[in-house]
């Protein structure tokens, strides 16, 4: 039997004021999914930067962005989402 974990809760956010700042924007920002370094799903932000996964089967994750928002640039961190309980990534720019 595969065990699954819960979904994956990511928010963009503006580093210095949370919310998209000037002709920026959170939505439309896409982020991908990876197990073991094998990019699995690709996730596009809302209007408040915000998308949450599907369930997966355990192992090792990470989320890193594919392409920025329209005003930002690429956030190139490696965040990692293990096969704990559901978890909320939040990550600022």
């Amino acid at each position: 039997q595969a065990y699954r974990y819960r979904p994956a809760q990511v928010t963009k956010q503006d580093s210095e004021t949370a919310s998209a700042q000037g002709d920026g924007t959170l939505s439309g920002a896409v982020y991908g999914i990876y197990r073991n370094g094998e990019l699995v799903d690709t996730y596009t932000t809302d209007e408040n930067g915000y998308f949450k996964t599907k369930e997966y089967v355990c192992g090792n994750y990470t989320v890193q962005e594919i392409s920025p928002s329209e005003g930002y640039l690429l956030d190139e961190t490696v965040y990692p989402v293990g096969a704990e309980t559901e978890k909320t990534v939040s990550i600022s720019l």
